[in-house]
C-alpha cells in the first residue's frame, strides 16, 4: 500500500527562482549602464573610458585579494561583490543623487556621500547577514567592502572619463579630449584608486565588528559608526574638489594620512586573524590531527608560504594544490572554533568539523610520503589550546596523520 502523500519541498526551486531573477535584475542594469555609458561618452569616449578605468582595476583587485590571502572569500562572492557595486550601486546612487540633490537644493557631489555609502553598504550588509558562514570578522568586511567599492568606482570612472572627452572634443577637437581625459585620469586613478573601496570598508569594518562581538550594543553602534565615518571621508573629498588648492591640501594633509591609517588598520586585522588560528589550532594537535611542529605551518605567513614552496618543489602542482587545501582547512577549522567560542549558534557544527577533519587528512596523505621529515615550519607555537567544543581524537574513519616517529629536524636541503 502506497504511502501518504508527501509534497514536493520547494525551497530548492525558490532559490533557483531566486537566482533568476536576480542574474535577470543584474543584467537589465548591465543594459542600461552601457547604453547610458555610451550616449553620455559617444563610441570614442566610451572606449576611452573603458580602457583608461580598467588599466587601475588589477592592482586594486590584486590588493584586496592580498589582504584576503589567508582565508579567501570564494570567487562567486567577490563577483558579486563587484557587480553590486558596478550596477546596483551606481545606477541607483545616479536617479537618488538627483533627486536628493533637487529636493535639497543643492550640488549632487553633497548629496552624493550619503547616497552612495548607503548603497554600497548594503552589499556588504548582504553578506553579513545571509553569508554568516564565510563572513568572519573585520578582514571580511574590509575585502568585501573594497570590491564593492571598486565596482563602483570603474563605472563611475567610465562616466566621468567619456563625458570629459565628449565634451573637450566638442569645443576643441579630438586630440585635447583625449589630453584632457587622460588628464582627469591621472587625478582620478592616480591619487584616488581606492578612495570609494575606502569609504565603502569603513562600512565592512564595523559589520566585521558586529559579527565578531557579544556586546548587543556595540552590534548596531559599530556597523553605524563605521558608515558614518565612511560617509564622512567621502563628504570631505567631496567638499574639497569645489576649490582646486583645497582639493590638494585636503589629499596630502588629510586623505593620505586616513590612508595609511587604514593600511595599518588592515596589517592589524590581518594579525588578528593569525591570532585565531594560534588560539585554537593547538587544540586538533592535542587530539592528534596536527603535528605540533607542523603549526608554523599553518600560523605564520611566512611558515605557510615556505610550506606551500615546499610542497611545490617536492610533489609539483599536485602537492601545493594540496598544501592550499591542507592551510585552508585548518584556518576553517580554527575560525569555526572561534565563532563557538563567542557563543554564537552553529547547529551545524559536528557535521563542518567533520568535513574540514576530513580534508585536512586526505590531503595530509598525499604529502605524507614527502614529510617525512618536517619540511616545513620553524618551532611549535607556543600556545595552549583554547576553550570550547574538544576536538574528536584521531580515529580509523579517517586517514591517520603524519607519523610521530619522524625526527623534529630538517633534512639538507629543505627551507627553514
Amino acid at each position: 500500500m502506497p504511502g501518504p502523500y508527501r509534497p514536493a519541498r520547494s525551497g530548492n526551486a525558490v532559490r533557483v527562482l531566486l537566482w533568476i531573477a536576480g542574474g535577470l535584475v543584474f543584467l537589465l542594469l548591465g543594459l542600461l549602464t552601457l547604453v547610458g555609458l555610451f550616449a553620455m561618452g559617444g563610441p570614442i569616449g566610451f572606449a576611452l573610458g573603458v580602457v583608461l578605468a580598467a588599466l587601475p582595476m588589477p592592482i586594486l583587485i590584486a590588493t584586496f585579494l592580498w589582504i584576503d590571502r589567508l582565508e579567501p572569500e570564494p570567487l562567486k562572492h567577490l563577483l558579486f561583490a563587484f557587480a553590486w557595486g558596478a550596477l546596483i550601486a551606481t545606477v541607483f546612487s545616479g536617479f537618488l543623487n538627483e533627486l536628493g540633490a533637487a529636493l535639497l537644493g543643492v550640488p549632487a557631489p553633497l548629496v552624493s556621500p550619503f547616497v552612495e555609502e548607503t548603497l554600497k553598504g548594503l552589499g556588504v550588509l548582504l553578506f553579513a547577514l545571509f553569508r554568516r558562514r564565510e563572513f568572519d570578522g573585520v578582514v571580511d568586511g574590509i575585502v568585501l567592502g573594497g570590491i564593492i567599492g571598486g565596482g563602483f568606482s570603474f563605472i563611475e570612472n567610465i562616466q566621468y572619463y567619456g563625458i570629459q572627452f565628449q565634451a573637450t572634443a566638442e569645443a576643441h577637437g579630438a586630440g585635447a579630449g583625449f589630453l584632457a581625459t587622460v588628464f582627469l585620469f591621472l587625478i582620478r586613478d592616480g591619487m584616488g584608486l581606492f578612495a570609494h573601496s575606502l569609504y565603502t570598508a569603513m562600512t565592512g569594518i564595523g559589520l566585521g565588528v558586529a559579527v565578531t562581538t557579544r556586546n548587543p550594543a556595540l552590534k548596531v553602534l559599530a556597523p553605524v559608526g563605521g558608515w558614518s565615518a565612511g560617509v564622512l571621508l567621502h563628504f570631505i573629498w567631496n567638499f574639497s574638489t569645489f576649490n582646486q588648492l583645497a582639493y590638494f591640501v585636503t589629499y596630502i594633509l588629510f586623505m593620505v594620512p586616513v590612508f595609511v591609517g587604514w593600511l595599518l588598520l588592515v596589517q592589524w586585522s590581518r594579525r588578528m586573524e593569525l591570532k585565531v588560528l594560534e588560539r585554537h589550532l593547538p587544540a586538533y594537535a592535542a587530539a592528534g590531527w596536527i603535528a605540533n611542529w607542523e603549526l608554523p605551518a599553518l600560523c605564520t605567513f611566512p611558515g605557510r608560504k615556505r610550506a606551500r614552496d615546499w610542497a611545490k618543489r617536492t610533489l609539483g602542482d599536485r602537492g601545493k594544490r594540496a598544501m592550499i587545501d591542507l592551510q585552508l582547512a585548518a584556518t576553517e577549522l580554527a575560525f569555526l572554533r572561534e565563532k563557538a567560542s563567542r557563543g554564537q549558534d552553529l547547529h551545524d557544527f559536528s557535521q563542518r568539523e567533520q568535513q574540514l577533519l576530513g580534508l585536512l587528512s586526505a590531503r595530509k596523505q598525499i604529502l605524507q610520503p614527502a614529510a617525512a621529515q618536517q619540511p616545513f615550519g620553524t618551532a611549535p607555537i607556543p600556545t595552549q589550546p583554547s576553550g570550547g567544543p574538544v576536538p574528536p581524537q584521531v580515529s580509523s574513519q579517517f586517514p591517520p596523520q603524519f607519523p610521530s616517529q619522524f625526527p623534529p629536524q630538517f633534512p639538507p636541503g629543505m627551507p627553514r
